[in-house]
Parts: structure tokens; C-alpha cells; sequence
């Protein structure tokens, strides 16, 4: 069975009685029939989508704490009758979505949290960032270059930061480009120095032989 979506633009709410009043907080209850409005509707029960639904149909959502606390309670209730053979087909299904036992999925963390987790890592990026020198060479190239396969590899999530990544990329590439040509003139100045060496050492001798042979 694919997996559900876990967004929605409306909600069907025939054959469910919604009490019209200003709600404060929110219950079991409210969970409960939001959960059973998602399944209508064929929509993932997850935290987010019921939270939404909460927003929706009572014009409430509560803190994420509290739906969290709340859909566990659900889940758990409504597993214990799937052991017992209470639930049909079709809510079956709607807890079987609704639980996993590995990893979260991103649509399962509230947004705030996940707001939260994508601006340290923005900060913690531009801390770096800042930190990074204007001149490089040696240790520095190799550091340059495991700073910048690490980040690639942990921010690939966040496109905002492609144009920075991009920079830290061209700025490496060009100071290596710079240190290699620097290392290539040092060369270059090295093999001009040695052939003046080779020269004045030949004009030594040929003035040796020069004044051997006048002797």
C-alpha cells in the first residue's frame, strides 16, 4: 500500500456533527474525530496532517506537544483493538499508516522543530563560512576541501544555500589554482637560478683552464 498524503486543500466533514463554539484546547475527542475525518478523506495521519485537521475543522491546532501526546494516546488505543480484532479494514490500514517503528519521516516532525533544526544549520554554516581564510596553503587546501565535501554532503537538503555553497567552491578552486601557480613560478625561478649557477661555474673553469694553459 503507497503511502498516503499527508496534505490537503479541504476536508469532507458529511456524516461528522461539529459543535460550532469557540474552542480553547485541545482533547482527546478532537483528535479522535480528526483522525477519523483524515481516513474519510484519505489523508496520512501524521502529526502535521492532524494538526492541520485540528485548524481546520475547530479552528484550533494546540501546541505540537500536545498533539503529539495526544495522537500517541490515540495510537495507542486503536492498536490495542487492531490486537483484538475490533477495527475493520479501513481503520486497519489508517493505524498501520499512521505507525512506525524505524526512523521518523520528515512529515511526521512538527514544522517548528524542523524550522528550528534548518536555521542552526544555516548558522552553523555561515559560522564557518565567516571563518574561512582569504589565503590558503597546505593544511589549510586539505581542510578547505573536507569543509566543503562536509557541508555539501549535510546541507544538500537546504537550496537557500546553493549560491553560498557555490562561492565557498569557486573561492577554494581559485586559491588552489593560486597556490599551484605560485608553487610552478617558485619552480620556474628555481630552474633560472640554477642554469646562472651552471654558467658562472663554466666560466670559472674555462678562466682555469685559460690560465693553465698561459702557465
Amino acid at each position: 500500500m503507497g503511502k498516503l498524503p499527508t496534505t490537503f486543500t479541504s476536508l469532507d466533514l458529511t456524516g461528522f456533527e461539529i459543535e460550532k463554539t469557540n474552542y480553547r484546547e485541545v482533547t482527546s475527542s478532537m483528535v479522535e474525530t480528526t483522525c477519523a475525518v483524515l481516513q474519510k478523506n484519505r489523508v496520512g495521519i501524521v502529526v502535521r496532517s492532524v494538526h492541520a485537521g485540528l485548524k481546520h475543522i475547530y479552528g484550533i491546532g494546540g501546541s505540537a506537544e500536545t498533539v503529539c501526546a495526544l495522537l500517541k494516546e490515540w495510537r495507542a488505543e486503536n492498536l490495542s483493538s487492531l490486537k483484538q480484532g475490533k477495527n475493520d479494514k479501513d481503520f486497519v490500514s489508517a493505524i498501520l499508516e499512521a505507525s512506525d517503528d524505524g526512523l521518523l519521516e520528515e512529515t511526521d516532525i512538527p514544522e517548528e522543530y524542523l524550522t528550528v533544526s534548518r536555521q542552526m544549520a544555516i548558522a552553523s554554516y555561515r559560522l564557518a563560512f565567516q571563518k574561512a581564510d582569504t589565503s590558503i596553503s597546505g593544511e589549510r587546501l586539505k581542510q578547505l576541501a573536507s569543509d566543503n565535501d562536509l557541508l555539501t554532503s549535510q546541507l544538500k537538503e537546504f537550496p537557500q544555500l546553493k549560491l553560498e555553497l557555490d562561492f565557498y567552491k569557486s573561492e577554494y578552486e581559485r586559491q588552489r589554482n593560486e597556490l599551484k601557480e605560485a608553487y610552478m613560478n617558485l619552480n620556474k625561478q628555481q630552474l633560472a637560478d640554477s642554469d646562472n649557477f651552471r654558467q658562472q661555474l663554466d666560466g670559472l673553469y674555462q678562466e682555469r683552464n685559460d690560465l693553465t694553459v698561459k702557465l
